[in-house]
């Protein structure tokens, strides 16, 4: 059976992330945390064409410089990059990197561009079988060229990049509070909308999959959900707006990313787990500390002796040995 482009760099660590062209920004609000599983890669890029899929470097051991200006013939012949791939200005080029880098501008050989690193890169036409016929056979290695940078006076990165572009078609600006949809005016309707649509999509999605439903065919049923809701507003969204929406939530969970719960309950639990998770940690030092007390040593002297503050001396006592806290100098042994 022939492994699609998509599939393969998945199965490689490759981060892919669905781009919407017609926004210029990502599809998932999540896309730095969550891959697009290889499936969903093939069915976007079949979707939405050549340009519709970004790649993070880095997920391959990579680093990208994107030519965005000058002849880069002499660049690449000086450098050979793994890959040539086109874009929509100039090349990418690919190298082979072992240094996590920051994303930057660099000016060399007349050219100039960006060095990406853990930022996006786009490549056109056929760069993802490129990208994953270079990654899938043992070749020679082509390192990213840092001397050769250093050489024509850049330290990189010259200019941090700016922080990635979120996507406001999927972040709910203003939190839901449960109203129905009918009392919903302008301002409050994407994140009602959002929320309405996304929990019901979390268990649609496995009913779907389970009765053998396919992916095209799920598209459907969330954009026909989503128009559905958005016509209960008293003002509806227009169709581009609900699109994307649908969009973003149907791909996120045929992709199988479900919801964070983020209801106080929800928190206090997590916050209960973290607490025990840090005391496991600290458990042998909290327990020095009350034999040192025990064995008259005021909470300064423990604090120096441990390298903490007074104030983690204090409350360590105070939750495990109460009799013992505030002692601030040397003290006689305290029989309990």
């Amino acid at each position: 059976m022939t492994v699609s482009t998509g599939a393969a760099l998945y199965d490689l660590g490759c981060h892919m992330v669905l781009w919407d062209k017609a926004t210029a920004r990502p599809c998932w609000r999540g896309y730095l945390k969550r891959r697009a599983p290889g499936d969903v890669v093939d069915f976007h890029r079949a979707r939405f064409g050549d340009g519709s899929i970004a790649v993070i470097p880095w997920s391959l051991k990579s680093t990208g410089v994107d030519v965005d200006y000058g002849d880069a013939g002499d660049l690449i012949r000086a450098t050979l990059p793994y890959e040539v791939i086109p874009s929509r200005r100039g090349p990418h080029l690919w190298f082979d990197d072992d240094r996590r880098r920051r994303n930057g501008n660099w000016r060399s050989h007349g050219c100039r561009g960006q060095v990406r690193s853990t930022g996006l890169l786009i490549p056109k036409g056929d760069g993802l079988e490129r990208l994953a016929a270079a990654h899938s056979v043992p070749r020679p290695r082509s390192p990213f060229p840092s001397d050769i940078f250093e050489a024509a006076g850049v330290v990189l990165p010259v200019t941090p990049a700016p922080a990635p572009a979120t996507v406001a078609a999927v972040k709910p600006r203003t939190r839901y509070d449960g109203r129905p949809l009918e009392e919903i005016m302008p301002g409050g309707r994407h994140a009602a909308l959002f929320d309405v649509v996304r929990f019901w999509a979390y268990a649609a999605v496995v009913e779907h999959k389970t009765a053998g439903g396919a992916q095209d065919a799920w598209h459907g049923l969330v954009m026909e959900r989503t128009r559905g809701q958005n016509a209960r507003f008293p003002v509806p969204q227009p169709d581009d707006e609900i699109g994307r929406q649908a969009y973003s939530i149907a791909s996120w969970c045929w992709s199988g990313y479900g919801p964070v719960d983020h209801s106080p309950e929800a928190q206090r639990r997590r916050g209960v787990k973290s607490g025990y998770v840090r005391r496991a940690k600290v458990a042998e030092r909290d327990g020095r500390i009350v034999e040192r007390a025990l064995a008259g040593e005021g909470e300064r002297a423990i604090a120096k002796a441990e390298g903490v503050g007074r104030s983690t001396v204090h409350d360590v006592l105070r939750r495990d040995a109460p009799l013992l806290a505030g002692r601030g100098g040397a003290k006689r042994p305290v029989n309990l």
